[in-house]
């Protein structure tokens, strides 16, 4: 029976396609020597960087820090919806085109409940 990856082995794995793919074929098109392929590992990688790389968001929130949530990819946000306006608006900026600017209302993240009793609760039972 096949035994089940944890979070950070499929991560491990993740990482290991996205650097050693590009390295396999880069090698393959040195050894051959010709320039046509070398369009293969970098497209790979570019794929990899763009769309599958595991990185935090980094969108501005109205606190003025950035995002810490995980995101995959460098031009996609996280779960919070309001950070995918974000990041498509820098992706077009980064692309040349005029995007008009919008004030910043990307909530920051929720701060986690203590799951200790506070001192004015009671434990129940």
């Amino acid at each position: 029976m096949a035994s089940k990856l944890t979070r950070r082995k499929k991560e491990r794995y993740r990482i290991l396609a996205g650097w050693g793919l590009p390295a396999v074929f880069s090698a393959a098109a040195w050894d051959v020597g010709r320039a046509e392929l070398w369009g293969l590992p970098i497209l790979i990688w570019l794929c990899y960087e763009l769309f599958f790389a595991p990185v935090l968001c980094g969108v501005e929130t109205s606190r003025k820090h950035p995002c810490r949530q995980r995101a995959y990819g460098r031009i996609r946000a996280c779960n919070e919806p309001s950070h995918h306006v974000y990041k498509r608006d820098h992706l077009l900026l980064l692309l040349g085109f005029r995007v008009r600017e919008r004030q910043i209302t990307a909530p920051a993240r929720k701060p986690r409940r203590s799951r200790l009793p506070q001192e004015d609760e009671q434990p129940e039972g």
